[in-house]
């Protein structure tokens, strides 16, 4: 899944192994286009909503 607004986005992933991939890939395919990627406001983050110990919810775009 994704979720965009203008420049900035959300990939999420069923696997883990998915997510790491696109992670190491994104900066190299960015700059192709001669983009970067904003360091601090990269991450991956695990987060689910059917583990009650893990956390549900994150801030996009400090909403």
């Amino acid at each position: 899944m994704m979720i965009r607004y203008a420049d900035d986005f959300v990939c999420a992933f069923q696997f883990s192994k998915d997510a790491e991939r696109f992670y190491r890939v994104l900066p190299k395919r960015l700059k192709k286009f001669n983009l970067d990627v904003a360091e601090d406001k990269t991450s991956l983050m695990r987060f689910s909503r059917f583990h009650v110990g893990r956390k549900r919810h994150f801030a996009f775009l400090g909403f």
